[in-house]
């Protein structure tokens, strides 16, 4: 590629020289790095990020303006259609198979472990519910982290994890096999920080932006990155972080999962679907169990009627990563796909046709949102000739 004296090259221009020309891409960082511009972001694709070395720790978003801080994404509620009049099952379309809180009533649990059934019988359904009646209890946290109302608090074991009934109604629950906890009902947080200026990613409509954390953050889904340690929070209602010099100040608003790890966790975005959705009662016949993978992918909208012998499925998905990835959806046996049709925004169409097949994967390379229907029918049983 040449470049003439005379050109005038916008930050955009510079950005296709450095994906285009190793030689000359050396020089444009170090003068970028010279000016403390240590990042160029094109949300269109392109991108360029030095932040080891670099002291400055400006970086530019290529749309003329910074990513919106207040920004989130409210998914709907799912809606599945029953001709049944035997309500005595208790359906909870958990897409990703992983632990769920359910909400009953104000202050009434329950806790659907990962091995649970998507269908439960009701007279089942107690043994899931989470008693406030055990002992006193300190909630077991992180070392960096500090909640409020947590001084009086009794506690007591399930199926996969621990779980404390604290002051102000506030539920504190944590899963047995990682750092992940479910905080009910709103609340303060407080984290030690140990970087002046942590990173953050935040969740905006179609993505999810990183960019210096600031003074204040709030979306719906927050991940705040440090040298040795993230921490992730999602709620259907707005997260806010504030910046308190040696500390991190988080306030919820509603219910919350809150993510302890090393590396920033993307995963706890199917969370949002679980704060969404609530136990549907059905009758004996089988639901289709609906699989959706990654868990990096939010389910926006999820509606299911049943006609005669065929499920009708509707699905919209967006993948807010700029990471590739493939999206499966599976339906367990003895359902099937029998066809489906999904559309781009790019207004690309298509329909396939299927004989009897349980999954279906599609690349989520550069997609931002997909509308998808589905048909799905039971396989007939064979009967045994005596």
């Amino acid at each position: 590629m040449k470049v003439r004296g005379s050109s005038l090259l916008g930050l955009r221009g510079l950005l296709l020289i450095i994906e285009n020309e190793p030689i000359i891409k050396k020089y444009i960082i170090e003068r970028l790095m010279k000016e403390q511009f240590c990042g160029i972001i094109d949300l269109r694709g392109s991108r360029f990020e030095a932040f080891q070395g670099c002291e400055g720790g400006r970086t530019i978003w290529l749309e003329e303006i910074d990513p919106a801080r207040g920004t989130g994404w409210i998914v709907k509620q799912s809606i599945i259609d029953l001709v049944s009049q035997d309500r005595s099952y208790i359906y909870f379309p958990n897409f990703h198979g992983t632990w769920a809180v359910i909400e009953r009533k104000k202050g009434e649990y329950n806790f659907l472990p990962d091995n649970s059934p998507q269908i439960i019988s009701i007279d089942e359904w107690g043994e899931y519910f989470l008693s406030d009646s055990g002992r006193s209890s300190e909630p077991v946290l992180p070392g960096l982290i500090e909640i409020e109302s947590t001084k009086d608090c009794k506690g007591g074991k399930t199926k996969g994890a621990t779980y404390w009934f604290c002051e102000k109604d506030l539920l504190i629950l944590k899963n047995s096999h990682s750092e992940e906890f479910f905080i009910g009902g709103e609340t303060e947080i407080k984290i030690k920080k140990q970087v002046k200026n942590p990173r953050a990613y935040w969740l905006q409509p179609y993505a999810l932006v990183k960019d210096r954390l600031g003074d204040e953050l709030s979306s719906n889904f927050i991940i705040v990155e440090m040298p040795s340690s993230s921490i992730s929070f999602i709620s259907l209602k707005h997260i806010n972080v504030f910046d308190r010099q040696n500390i991190l100040e988080i306030k919820t608003k509603g219910p919350s999962y809150i993510s302890f790890s090393k590396q920033p966790d993307f995963t706890l975005l199917h969370k949002m679907r679980l704060l969404s959705d609530k136990p549907i009662f059905t009758g004996l016949e089988m639901i289709p169990h609906v699989e959706v993978k990654p868990p990096t992918v939010v389910i926006r909208k999820f509606e299911m009627k049943r006609n005669d012998i065929t499920w009708f499925l509707k699905m919209e998905i967006s993948y807010p990563l700029d990471i590739p990835s493939n999206l499966r959806i599976s339906v367990r046996p003895p359902f099937y796909i029998s066809s489906y049709n999904f559309n781009f925004e790019t207004n690309f169409s298509e329909t396939i046709g299927v004989h009897e097949m349980n999954s279906i994967d599609f690349p989520l390379i550069g997609l931002d949102y997909l509308k998808l229907e589905m048909s799905i029918k039971r396989k007939k049983l064979k009967l045994l000739k005596s």
